[in-house]
């Protein structure tokens, strides 16, 4: 899907993009071209990200939105809707157009020339005003997995003996040994464990990387703090969360959705719990996973995932941050991941205060079950950017 804000009685046409600029200046340009990049899926496709548009609320009667719907660089058909039409936070629907190219393409392939294909397109339109606040992200590596166990080891033959690896007996342990101490930091209420630890013990919303060794690591270090009386009780599976695609990296690799990634987990659990189903796995039963993000596709094709794929994913993810209307957030993900974003979204001011420090963080992997603290600030640029 590609986006353009236009000033109402603008000629379209016209591709070229308008230039960013300053929103609180009622004769500031909107932004330029947007972009939801491409899904693979059976059904409708479904992003959940959201980008700024650079028009102020009070002034959307003057701009309208163009839409146009694609596959790969065939336009499909396109929609205009007036900004002040859609009421805000609420999903609205518009018809898609087709395109005259797409009719012909279809003619070509079914013979038919009055076969008539239609496209819909929801979205919701939000003031930023009502999400753009302070967020505490709490970003935790999943533990030691059967992979990282192998190749620290070099047993290659390990490493290629399945795909996305499940955790380790080591990894296991260091996930208990994270719960145990979340624990122990709730039922001590002490006045330096709420400060530093407030948004893992008491978290609004926790996001999942939908690959097998996250899941278990939320299900076992995180499980018993969600499943008090008082507890969220809920794990969201984000595919934006996953590791990068490597040439020959198994652990990556994965081919389930929905219930089926839930069904591998419990069944690994089980397996690996033989002696403490009803601790783990009573745990697991008892949490809701809301997996509706990879209801289709969500992993790479092919053997690699390239340098700008990758940034394109970080982006979403950190949109998915930005725009959440929670304020305490748990990402469990993974260490390549996790640098990237870090790196990418650290303030300047920052770095010029801890050089050494973001060093390390941009360069060097978190250990397993490691917990990093950010503080998700809008109001603060990266690199001259927003």
């Amino acid at each position: 899907v590609v986006a353009r804000v236009r000033k109402r009685g603008d000629p379209y046409g016209d591709d070229t993009p308008t230039s960013a600029g300053d929103t609180t200046d009622s004769d500031a340009a909107p932004c330029g071209e947007l972009r939801w990049p491409a899904r693979c899926c059976l059904g409708a496709s479904s992003w959940y990200s959201a980008q700024p548009l650079g028009v102020p609320i009070n002034e959307r009667e003057a701009y309208e939105l163009d839409f146009e719907l694609r596959q790969g660089s065939v336009k499909l058909g396109g929609a205009q809707v007036p900004l002040d039409e859609p009421s805000l936070h609420c999903q609205m629907g518009v018809d898609v157009l087709p395109d005259a190219i797409s009719r012909r393409t279809l003619t070509r392939k079914t013979g038919d020339s009055k076969v008539m294909v239609s496209y819909s397109l929801c979205f919701q339109l939000v003031d930023s005003r009502a999400v753009m606040h302070k967020k505490t992200v709490i970003f935790i590596r999943h533990a030691e997995s059967v992979w990282n166990e192998a190749q620290s080891k070099k047993q290659f033959h390990k490493m290629a003996q399945e795909t996305d690896h499940p955790l380790s007996a080591r990894g296991r342990q260091q996930a208990e040994e994270l719960a145990k101490k979340l624990m122990h930091a709730v039922s001590t209420q002490k006045e330096e464990h709420r400060a530093s630890l407030g948004a893992v013990l008491d978290p609004d919303v926790v996001f999942v990387s939908p690959l097998t060794r996250a899941v278990q690591t939320s299900v076992i270090s995180l499980g018993p703090l969600l499943c008090r009386p008082e507890g969220l009780g809920q794990l969201h599976l984000l595919p934006s969360a996953r590791e990068k695609q490597n040439l020959g990296g198994m652990d990556t690799v994965s081919r389930k959705t929905g219930s089926n990634i839930l069904h591998h987990v419990y069944d690994k659990l089980k397996e690996q719990y033989r002696d403490k189903a009803d601790d783990v796995v009573g745990t697991f039963s008892r949490l809701h996973f809301n997996t509706q993000q990879v209801e289709e596709q969500w992993w790479t094709d092919g053997p690699v995932e390239s340098k700008e794929d990758v940034q394109a994913r970080v982006r979403e993810l950190m949109s998915q941050l930005l725009y959440a209307p929670q304020r305490n957030i748990v990402v469990i993900g993974h260490s390549h991941l996790f640098r990237t974003a870090v790196g990418s979204y650290m303030s300047d001011e920052f770095r010029a205060r801890e050089p050494e420090l973001s060093r390390r963080f941009t360069t060097d992997k978190l250990q397993n079950c490691g917990v990093l603290r950010l503080e998700l600030d809008p109001s603060k640029g990266v690199g001259g950017g927003p």
